[in-house]
């Protein structure tokens, strides 16, 4: 379930659902998972003048061709980890990758070079914190002993299952943003501009540059009340060992509540309330195919009888996002 944080004094609920459910209707806002390999391993309409590339016409004529509902105003990228990138592997947004069509866990897609041909006109960043009880699925269970000695920086750069989690996801806006800068101060073929606000987002593409908004994935990102993996469910004993303290009261959204108002003061317009594990919001539901699940030994924990109403934190936050 996706809950925006658009600023709805601008607009009403239900026009601004009519707006973004049209604008996804007519081609100008599509979910690019798939659609970003094609358009950039073929570019068709490039964001430089200086490029060469297809009339419009024959851009069109070939993404339809290729399934695709193509819109003069171009894609609009609903869900993609520059910053899960720049965070966990230290990619750099100016420097030359070589994605591969389909997943590519650690090549970098949302390049300089890869943007700047293409018929994107708009990012919306996902940031989002790999979840440490991951750890517990077949191929992270294998390679995590191994990552944790020998990239120990990496290993630190999972969530710690408590409100420090929050600190962790500003830190990946920040790299975003401090990339962003560099790149728009060092080179002049397409600018990419922060968009705080719808309105700033229309804006930036009528100007021919590049919108970044950002969302984020997962509702663990607000922190969390008590953690799930093993290994941190002992370090939290015994750190209570040590300095003994009452138990956190679990319906208490107070934090959530603070940290979601910090997210939407610096520009988050979107928040997808699950992941892959439950969190102090709500319980996961399925949304992975048996491939991918199979590809890393996913120990998938969802059964339709484990379908959960959202917890009162969760009713707490997404009434603070209605807000």
């Amino acid at each position: 379930m996706n809950l925006s944080l658009h600023y709805m004094n601008t607009f009403t609920r239900k026009l601004f659902l009519q707006r973004i459910i049209g604008a996804a209707g007519a081609g100008m806002i599509a979910q690019t998972g798939f659609a970003k390999d094609f358009f950039v391993k073929k570019p068709l309409i490039s964001n430089n003048p200086g490029l060469p590339c297809p009339a419009p016409a024959l851009a069109a004529s070939s993404a339809k061709a290729a399934g695709f509902v193509v819109h003069p105003d171009g894609i609009v990228d609903l869900h993609c980890h520059p910053s899960l990138k720049m965070y966990l592997w230290n990619k750099k947004m100016w420097k030359q990758h070589h994605p591969r069509p389909g997943a590519n866990p650690i090549a970098m897609q949302d390049d300089l070079h890869e943007l700047s041909t293409g018929f994107f006109k708009g990012l919306l960043c996902a940031h989002y914190l790999v979840e440490a009880a991951q750890q517990r699925w077949d191929l992270l269970k294998k390679l995590y002993g191994v990552i944790s000695r020998v990239l120990p920086n990496l290993a630190g750069k999972i969530e710690k299952e408590d409100f420090t989690n929050f600190t962790q996801v500003n830190v990946m806006i920040d790299t975003l943003e401090m990339q962003v800068h560099k790149v728009n101060k060092y080179q002049n073929r397409i600018h990419f501009v922060i968009a705080r606000s719808f309105l700033e987002f229309e804006n930036a593409i009528k100007k021919g540059q590049i919108p970044i908004a950002h969302t984020i994935e997962g509702g663990h990102a607000l922190g969390r009340l008590k953690p799930l993996s093993p290994e941190r469910i002992a370090l939290r004993k015994a750190a209570l060992q040590l300095a003994p303290e009452p138990a956190p009261d679990p319906n208490d959204s107070s934090r959530h509540i603070q940290h979601l108002i910090a997210f939407k003061a610096r520009g988050v317009c979107l928040m997808t309330l699950g992941h892959f594990f439950e969190n102090d919001l709500v319980h996961p539901v399925e949304g992975i195919s048996p491939d991918t699940k199979a590809k890393i030994g996913m120990k998938w924990e969802y059964s339709p009888s484990k379908d959960c109403a959202l917890e009162p934190i969760g009713v707490d936050v997404v009434n603070k996002m209605l807000d």
